[in-house]
């Protein structure tokens, strides 16, 4: 899975604030409240991650993914 260790994009240099894998196991998402970045991530067969999405979130939301 993604390392909050080393940065996102060139951009997100902290690590992630909450995470939330679907039930079916098929992407991940995570909120880099620093960055105010919702990530979505398509997981490959291998384990990897393909960054599918981002959106703009509010910075340092008390908001996390529960109830997604």
């Amino acid at each position: 899975m993604a390392s909050g260790a080393a940065p996102l994009n060139g951009t997100i240099s902290s690590g992630p604030s909450d995470s939330w894998i679907c039930p079916t196991g098929s992407y991940l998402y995570q909120i880099y409240g620093n960055a105010s970045k919702l990530i979505g991530y398509a997981i490959q067969p291998d384990g990897s991650l393909e960054e599918i999405t981002s959106a703009t979130i509010p910075y340092n939301s008390p908001q996390g993914l529960a109830g997604f």
